[in-house]
């Protein structure tokens, strides 16, 4: 609630406008990345595709896949290191403590993602969560796939 105190200000635009500018694309974007990279090469598109069979009888196409693993996260990646780019390069018609301050806002996010790699927190493994909802473990899952057990 305090937070958002500050936008109902009499500058509350102007507040407003400093954490759209700094504080919205280019953090989506590196979470995005972030978050699509794990999905695609850490836990994998076989595995999603076995979740995805389980649940709903239906599989991910081979373009959905391709344009995962070698197109997306190409894409995603330019797109980011062009509006970081952009973003040190740009000239801004506000103080510099205002541009320091969104910078700041920019990179907070950031770190907290890098934070979670350096120090994971203690959760339920996945291999456990898809074993209580699904009765059988990714690997049965997997096998399932396999054109003589459908």
């Amino acid at each position: 609630m305090t937070m958002g105190l500050q936008f109902v200000t009499n500058n509350g635009w102007w507040w407003f406008n400093i954490f759209n500018w700094f504080a919205v694309g280019d953090c989506l974007i590196f979470v995005l990345v972030v978050e699509t990279y794990c999905l695609v090469y850490y836990f994998g598109l076989d595995n999603l595709d076995a979740l995805l069979f389980a649940r709903t009888g239906e599989r991910l196409p081979g373009w959905m896949k391709y344009c995962l693993k070698y197109v997306s996260i190409p894409i995603m990646t330019v797109l980011f290191v062009y509006a970081i780019n952009q973003e040190f390069k740009g000239i801004y018609m506000e103080p510099a403590w205002t541009q320091w301050f969104g910078r700041c806002l920019l990179v907070a996010p950031m770190l907290i993602v890098g934070l979670g790699f350096i120090f994971p927190w203690k959760c339920t493994q996945a291999e456990q969560l898809i074993r209580s909802q699904y009765g059988k473990t990714l690997k049965e899952l997997k096998a399932d796939l396999a054109p003589g057990s459908v």
